[in-house]
């Protein structure tokens, strides 16, 4: 099938290449591991200039080659070194180019900016372009705007790509403290709300102290410090204290609730639809629309770079890959997950659970005797009669509460479903963190309407699929016996990451937790330790090893993540293939003609060694593929039959009933799980058995 991709032909280089190179002078001279870094600061000094190796090269040699870095501190002065020969076949040497121009890329679109009173960021290693006086959606708590995504790839044959994308930007009015007393999620990141903006993972509030008492290391309050520095006026509530950190030290640094924003993301703005209701805001453009825009934010650089000719995309074959056939109870095909409520489950769980509602509460009588006879429905229609017992929960009385979890824990209950007026994130949270300790699993619905169908039915699916409920199977054969993803969790989770494993018939074989560990690097020991006991339960359950697995890593991996992992597979000659899976940065698809679809699978030039695939189906907006890099492993692998894989497992993920995600469904469960592990505070209470699905 025919596609344009929103890449255009920016320039082609041939090799070798030689361009001005100058070595770096410092006064004073700098310690060993700041060199680096000074280099850097240097080149961005003088201008035009990237680091390579222990020099700085540019396309030409700066207007000054004396200077001051560091507000001052240092003093720098450029000795210039003749030509420095490039190889494009050279990693290190194309990056080095790579960076070059995007450098000019800057420059092109600070310019633009200017004309067009616009502001220009870095996000990751691509450059957003925005107008902040021009928001699309203004809601409490945040500002929608919407703006252009450009990001630079320099090929071994020469081609330098310039990819470009219409993104979005949440720009948040309110600060840390208003919005947690708004009773939303807490984010992931935070910025200073003052001049630098700086940016922080956010590790936690410090309940219960005071920012007035709370010293710091020289005995000065962190009051005091920040109304020092005129942050803080006289008498302005300081909000609370909260832990942030940065950087690879990861240090833990206090810091005040009203002097920091919460950055603002999708995953974040739908965890507060949970607590809000509210629809979550529409970013889709339809394709044609997209495409539109991209040409139109593609052509003053095109034209900036010397590129006359009109923006045309570059294109692409993509391969439709066939549709998954889904099995539920007695062989039973079905279209979709929510199917199974009808047709039956593939392999019921527990089936003694607990229907829950709030003492006093009058109108919970009605909907509990609703969700009682859907789910005696659905465990009709599974070959099952359940055991459903009611009990209404004490509310503001947490060890009441508790009392009943243990109670119903005791007589063999799994899972409970609470009919319940909408609470706030920390209600929630220890709600939920309150039944896990006590060896239940808790799904939550508010109260609900008749024409609420779709929302009463993903309700029913989570509630059964943590008590341990088996929906659907994947008929047919697959490459690997085994998919295990992990996620190491973000910056922010004070967590360890994790692992959920599906085997071949999609079916999931559960998830494996470590112990605590803080950042998005997981230790080469951790990732085997995630792995092996789910090698046993798999020769548990099969009698044997599995001939094949597929590790899929959320992100990018680290050095020598998965070392020990891939010698402890070797050691057993378990072939394997790992892939890196980049939910960011790939390019988008566009149909030549007709309807793109799903289920695309674009083989990518060889050097960015691996595919896209588009499995995410339905729904408004141009669906982003997702990027699969093979790290290590097989390198004969058929890569076609992989993507058949992973695109088949995104139709049996059980937390959702009519959509399905852009990830296979361990890469989406372990991501939920990581989540909601962080909210809990950790794995350590929980009393819950590996197949009960208490995340979704």
């Amino acid at each position: 099938m025919p596609v344009y991709l929103n890449r255009f032909l920016l320039d082609h280089l041939t090799s070798p290449l030689s361009l001005p190179a100058f070595r770096v002078e410092l006064d004073p001279p700098p310690s060993k591991d700041e060199v680096h870094p000074l280099l850097a600061l240097v080149g961005r000094e003088a201008g035009g200039l990237v680091r390579f190796q222990n020099r700085l090269i540019g396309w030409e040699a700066p207007r000054a080659l004396e200077g001051q870095v560091r507000r001052g501190k240092q003093s720098y002065r450029l000795v210039p070194l003749g030509r420095q020969a490039l190889n494009l076949r050279k990693p290190e040497e194309r990056q080095a180019l790579e960076n070059l121009y995007r450098i000019r890329l800057e420059n092109i679109l600070k310019a633009l900016a200017k004309r067009h009173r616009a502001r220009v960021e870095r996000r990751g290693n691509g450059l957003f372009l925005w107008r902040p006086e021009n928001p699309r959606e203004e809601k409490e708590g945040w500002h929608l705007y919407r703006g252009s995504l450009y990001r630079i790839h320099l090929y071994p044959d020469g081609e330098v790509i310039l990819e470009v994308d219409v993104q979005h930007r949440f720009q948040p009015t309110l600060h840390l403290e208003e919005w947690l007393q708004r009773g939303y999620p807490l984010p992931r990141r935070v910025t200073n709300a003052y001049e630098d903006e700086k940016e922080w993972a956010l590790l936690g509030i410090e309940e219960g102290k005071d920012p007035r008492s709370f010293l710091l290391d020289g005995g000065e309050s962190l009051l005091d410090y920040h109304r020092k520095k005129g942050r803080l006026a006289e008498g302005q509530d300081p909000g609370r204290v909260v832990w942030v950190a940065r950087g690879k030290e990861r240090e833990r640094i206090p810091h005040l609730s009203v002097l920091l924003k919460p950055v603002i993301t999708m995953e974040l703005l739908a965890e507060v639809a949970e607590v809000t209701q509210e629809a979550l805001p529409a970013l889709q453009l339809e394709p044609e629309e997209r495409l539109k825009d991209i040409r139109r934010f593609a052509e003053p650089v095109l034209q900036a770079f010397g590129k006359r000719e009109t923006a045309k995309p570059l294109e692409g074959r993509a391969q439709r890959l066939p549709r998954p056939s889904l099995l539920a109870r007695g062989k039973k095909r079905v279209g979709k997950v929510a199917d199974v409520l009808e047709k039956g489950a593939l392999s019921p769980g527990e089936t003694r659970l607990a229907l829950l509602a709030w003492e006093g509460d009058g109108k919970a009588k009605g909907g509990l005797a609703y969700l009682e006879e859907r789910l005696q429905g659905v465990g009709s229609a599974s070959g099952i009669k359940l055991e459903l017992k009611r009990r209404f929960l004490p509310r503001g009385d947490n060890l009441e509460m508790a009392q009943v979890f243990e109670e119903l824990s005791q007589e063999g209950v799994g899972a409970g479903l609470l009919l319940t007026p909408r609470l706030t994130e920390g209600e929630r949270r220890e709600l939920k963190n309150t039944a896990a300790s006590h060896g239940l699993a808790l799904q939550l619905l508010n109260p609900f309407d008749p024409g609420d169908i779709y929302r009463v039915n993903n309700a029913l699916l989570g509630f059964l699929a943590k008590a341990g409920w088996l929906f659907l199977r994947l008929e047919g054969t697959y490459p690997a016996d085994l998919v295990v993803a992990y996620d190491a969790g973000g910056e922010s989770l004070r967590f360890g990451g994790a692992c959920f494993a599906h085997l071949t018939d999609g079916t999931h074989l559960g998830f494996s937790l470590p112990a605590a560990q803080g950042g998005e690097r997981m230790a080469e020991e951790v990732a085997w330790e995630l792995l092996r006991p789910l090698l046993l339960r798999y020769r548990k359950a099969k009698g044997q090893t599995p001939g094949r697995i597929f590790l899929l890593r959320d992100g990018k991996i680290q050095k020598e993540e998965f070392r020990k992992v891939e010698e402890e597979l070797r050691k057993r000659n378990i072939p394997y293939a790992l892939f890196s899976v980049r939910k960011t940065g790939a390019p988008r698809l566009f149909s030549k003609n007709g309807p793109l679809g799903d289920g695309l699978f674009l083989r990518l030039p060889e050097e960015e060694g691996g595919f896209l695939l588009l499995s995410a189906e339905g729904g408004k907006g141009t669906p982003r593929p997702v990027k699969y890099v093979l790290e290590a492993g097989e390198v004969d692998l058929n890569l076609e039959e992989a993507a058949r894989q992973l695109y088949h497992l995104s139709r049996i993920y059980p937390g959702s009933g009519y959509r399905f995600p852009r990830l296979p469904a361990p890469l989406h469960m372990v991501d939920r799980m990581v989540r909601e592990v962080a909210r809990l505070g950790g794995s350590h209470n929980l009393r819950l058995k590996e197949e009960q699905l208490f995340f979704l």
